[in-house]
C-alpha cells in the first residue's frame, strides 16, 4: 500500500496520492485533518502515524515513515454505539501495530 514498487501491477495509491491525502488541510482548526486522514491519537507526531475512523468503527493507519499500515474491521453498530469500549481496543490495536 505504501510502496508501489512492490505491487504486482498497477497501484490504486501511488506515493504522491498518499503524501498528498496526508498532508494536513484545516491548518489552525481543531481536529487537524487530511483529505480524510488526521494524526492518531495517542502518537508521537515524529511517528507520522495518521487514521481513519469509520462510522462503524472500522480504523486504518498508515505511517509512511516506519512503511507500516494496520486496518481493524468491527462493527461497533451491532451491539451498542457507545464508543468508549472500541476507543480502548483501537488504541490497544495501534500500539502493537506500530511498536
Amino acid at each position: 500500500m505504501l510502496d508501489s514498487s512492490t505491487a504486482p501491477g498497477r497501484v490504486g495509491f501511488g506515493p504522491a496520492w498518499t503524501a498528498e491525502s496526508l498532508t494536513i488541510k484545516t491548518g489552525a482548526l481543531q481536529p487537524a485533518r487530511g483529505l480524510f486522514w488526521h494524526p492518531a491519537p495517542g502518537s508521537d507526531p515524529a511517528d507520522d502515524i495518521c487514521v481513519h475512523y469509520s462510522f462503524t468503527g472500522t480504523g486504518m493507519w498508515v505511517s509512511p515513515r516506519q512503511r507500516r499500515w494496520a486496518v481493524l474491521l468491527t462493527n461497533k453498530l451491532y451491539y451498542t454505539r457507545d464508543r468508549q469500549p472500541l476507543t480502548a481496543i483501537r488504541n490497544t490495536f495501534r500500539e502493537l501495530a506500530n511498536n
